[in-house]
């Protein structure tokens, strides 16, 4: 039998099954005795059919003259008795639409022995919602063990529940044309079976359904899958996302003008080619947000790539590579200019690296841990004792005096552990004598000491 080109091709784009590579149903797919009759183009009449023959025959129409088949193809397009159309191709069964008028749609696991491995994708603007806009559909119940969920199931006015398969992975079109809106505008949806094997949704998948206003009710930040923040459209003031979530969904965040700041946990990673870990429009809208904070470790860019007119501080963590800084960076360098956000970072890390550079003179920069605000000096005999005022991002202080103005002689230094402490005093210094001091604060994160710029120099004469 033939292989359909257009379906198969979009398959390898849009429907894997697997990570990589075509499989075979018997690799990873139990096949069952045949249960459904295929009704190929060309064959006779079925009985019991749960679909109109009348809507057969257009669809059939309506797929080769809108250039989705070519004549020697026909063989490979058929239809269930209870009304799913689909491909066969070398992965097994691509399904294409729905034509059945039953009140429970099963997605089964196999179609005449054959392992489903998804929903297709093709050109044929005229198929886009074939399993979408289903006015008799109640119930919905996916069999097959598929890896992605694409835009299927939305705008169905009937619908009321939903049970997907614990093999899903990503709710996301294609790696580039990447969002999802499956069960998007179901107005009746109230239950749902989320998979806890899920790891990424982008688009804006269960938007304007009953099932997740629910959730956002009770839950300000609503987490789903295996660690997607799914929705945070009604959290406010400081937003704290918790430890153990790894990407945040597409349009979570949509419009929120009641989150002033926001903190990205240790957890969140850049194991997405595609998404960084942040789904499309992740942030879109949140004209209030002055403040983005990521934690050591996290990883991926800061999504600062929407336009935040409230944006004043971005701090970044030195877990942040060079890579991650340029995207970072990369989306408008104007635009955050004239905006005057001010990044604060750590010297010697990825991000200091890149920063640096002429190409990103115009950006506001503070290195990060801040200096003291006030660092005095008292002359002792024979000492001189340095206090300061304690700087919160600090873990401890280093304090350098010296007889050369540019410490490159002579120079003692003392190492203060503690940012609470405010006073250390040198000894044995020759009387009469005028000394340079400064001090600059360090963070330790991760057991290293990232220290931040030193104070302008003060003066002091020994008694």
């Amino acid at each position: 039998m033939k292989t359909s080109r257009i379906i198969c091709a979009a398959m390898a784009a849009v429907m894997t099954v697997g990570m990589a590579g075509s499989l075979s149903a018997s690799a990873d797919f139990t096949i069952v005795p045949k249960s459904q009759s295929l009704v190929f183009l060309g064959d006779g009449e079925s009985t019991e059919k749960g679909y109109d023959e009348a809507d057969w025959e257009a669809f059939r129409d309506r797929y080769r003259n809108d250039w989705c088949i070519d004549e020697d193809e026909e063989d490979d397009l058929g239809i269930t008795d209870d009304g799913i159309v689909y491909s066969l191709c070398e992965a097994g069964v691509s399904l294409v639409e729905y034509l059945g008028k039953g009140k429970d749609l099963v997605i089964p696991e196999t179609i005449d022995g054959r392992a489903v491995v998804g929903f297709s994708s093709t050109e044929c603007d005229f198929i886009d919602y074939g399993f979408s806009r289903l006015e008799n559909v109640k119930t919905v119940t996916i069999k097959a063990p598929i890896k992605k969920m694409v835009s299927v199931f939305m705008e169905c006015p009937n619908l009321e529940k939903a049970v997907l398969p614990d093999t899903i992975v990503e709710f996301r079109e294609g790696p580039e044309d990447s969002t999802c809106h499956a069960f998007r505008d179901c107005p009746k949806l109230k239950e749902v079976y989320f998979p806890k094997s899920v790891r990424l949704v982008d688009g804006a998948p269960f938007h304007h359904t009953p099932w997740l206003d629910s959730l956002e009710e009770k839950e300000k930040l609503v987490v789903v899958g295996d660690g997607v923040l799914l929705s945070g459209r009604k959290a406010e003031g400081k937003v704290v996302i918790p430890e153990g979530v790894k990407s945040v969904a597409g349009y979570a965040f949509d419009s929120n003008n009641k989150m002033t700041e926001l903190v990205i946990p240790s957890t969140m990673k850049n194991t997405e080619k595609y998404n960084w870990g942040y789904g499309q429009g992740a942030f879109v809208d949140c004209n209030n947000l002055e403040k983005i904070t990521l934690k050591n470790g996290a990883k991926g860019f800061v999504p600062i790539g929407y336009n935040f007119p409230a944006l004043k501080k971005v701090i970044v963590p030195p877990s942040v590579t060079k890579n991650e800084a340029r995207s970072m960076l990369g989306w408008d360098e104007d635009h955050l200019a004239s905006k005057k956000v001010t990044f604060y970072y750590y010297k010697g890390t990825g991000f200091d690296k890149v920063i640096s550079k002429k190409l990103y003179k115009g950006l506001k920069k503070s290195v990060l841990p801040g200096k003291t605000k006030s660092l005095s000096v008292a002359a002792k005999k024979n000492a001189a004792k340095v206090t300061w005022k304690t700087v919160s991002t600090a873990t401890g202080y280093q304090i350098q005096v010296s007889p050369d103005k540019t410490f490159k002689k002579g120079t003692r230094t003392a190492t203060v552990d503690g940012k609470t402490k405010t006073s250390r005093t040198f000894k044995k210094l020759k009387s009469g004598k005028k000394y340079y001091v400064r001090m600059r604060t360090y963070k330790t994160i991760g057991g290293k000491k990232y220290f931040g710029n030193f104070t302008k120099a003060r003066t002091v004469t020994a008694k």
